[in-house]
């Protein structure tokens, strides 16, 4: 069964990069996680800060100068192609902080 699934879920991963230019797939503890080519940096972490800094474009760029414009927009259209995604990612790292926080 698992052999028949990673077909599928590799020519998923295709289509999205295809699809969203200038984003990887790397492997994580969860699994395959999208990833802003040329850095270790995954897409929920920007669009986490996007959205915590009310979506403006000029506090994004000063969150992470070190990336281009192109690589934050990449991360954007990801997120914009596949929100469901992105937002599945950010509810599992809310939970994992708070279970941090608890401890």
């Amino acid at each position: 069964m698992v052999a028949k699934r990673l077909p599928d879920e590799l020519l998923a991963e295709v289509e999205k990069l295809r699809h969203v230019p200038g984003i990887v797939f790397a492997d994580d503890t969860s699994g395959r996680v999208p990833r802003v080519a040329g850095t270790g940096i995954e897409v929920w972490e920007i669009i986490s800060t996007y959205k915590a800094v009310g979506r403006s474009w000029s506090e994004l760029q000063a969150a992470f100068p070190w990336l281009t414009p192109s690589q934050i927009r990449a991360a954007i259209r990801y997120y914009e192609a596949f929100p469901e995604e992105v937002e599945a990612q950010l509810e599992e790292e809310q939970q994992l902080l708070n279970e941090y926080e608890t401890d």
